[in-house]
């Protein structure tokens, strides 16, 4: 309430009087401004952050891209609490604490990153020595196959020849044999043929009868055994060519399995070696087999 100060002088009277006025109106403002601030404070909103949210998010991330996308969500989350913060509609501790838990968050998700990178890189280069390894490995096996099938290749090869060099051997033998059969054969039937003219012969000598005889029945005989040692030389002749016959076929023979040999690509002088060893173990012959 105003105050009056009686003086002598009317106007100075006055004065005080609204002086008092002022200083009562200035502290009705600042009465209401508080009890205004007041009500702000008691009308402010709650902060909706739910501290789970990224972090959640950063440790379910197994790939660094995905980690970045936590990231960028991250510094965005830190960019819209900040806002909050300006528009002081928000608790200021509440708020302040959020924006720190925001922040660290968005260092653990730059670790996260980072790790993951190197992790990946890592796993690349460790895919990539495996897999040059495994590469080595695949052509060193595929060497060694083909190498064991070159080798069982020519063995067979070798062991074939050696089969057809002692077929070859068995049937000269065999047809020595049959030359001497029938040399011996051409032997005793031309025997018993001249045997058999000398008696005739002798027999148209002796015999005094009748002198004036014509001995047909001996130029017969003489026909007859020389027609017979015709056929014996011919059949002689058809064996001779049937050796020579089958000494081509088995020549032929050994001619194909020496183009199957060069054909594997391997090295004729050691084949040469295994050659003459196959044969000594298999009855002590040898033969040779080198281009």
């Amino acid at each position: 309430m105003g105050m009056t100060i009686k003086s002598a002088d009317s106007g100075r009277t006055s004065n005080l009087s609204g002086a008092g006025v002022a200083k009562k109106d200035t502290n009705n403002i600042a009465v209401r401004m508080q009890k205004a601030k007041q009500e702000m404070q008691k009308k402010k909103k709650p902060l909706k952050y739910n501290p789970r949210e990224i972090s959640s998010q950063l440790l379910r991330s197994v790939k660094s891209r995905n980690a970045s996308q936590v990231l960028v969500r991250a510094k965005s989350k830190v960019g819209v609490l900040e806002r909050a913060k300006a528009t002081g509609q928000y608790e200021d501790n509440e708020v302040r604490a959020a924006i720190a838990h925001a922040q660290r968050i968005v260092r653990c998700a730059e670790l996260k990153v980072r790790n993951l990178k190197e992790e990946e890189q890592e796993k690349k280069k460790s895919d990539s020595d495996r897999s040059v390894k495994r590469q080595q490995k695949k052509a060193e096996v595929k060497r060694r196959v083909e190498k064991k099938k070159q080798e069982l290749e020519t063995k067979e090869a070798v062991q074939e020849m050696s089969q057809l060099q002692r077929e070859k051997a068995e049937r000269q033998v065999q047809q020595q044999k049959k030359r001497r059969h029938r040399s011996e054969e051409l032997g005793k039937v031309t025997e018993a043929d001249m045997k058999y003219l000398r008696d005739r012969i002798k027999d148209a000598k002796d015999s005094e009868s009748n002198a004036g005889t014509r001995h047909d029945g001996v130029v017969l005989d003489l026909s007859s055994t020389a027609a017979g040692m015709s056929e014996l030389k011919m059949a002689e002749h058809a064996m001779h060519l049937e050796e020579r016959q089958i000494e081509q076929e088995v020549e032929m023979e050994m001619d194909m399995a020496m183009s199957a040999v060069s054909v594997t690509g391997a090295d004729m002088g050691s084949i040469g070696t295994a050659g003459e060893a196959a044969v000594q173990a298999g009855g002590g012959e040898s033969f040779d087999v080198t281009i």
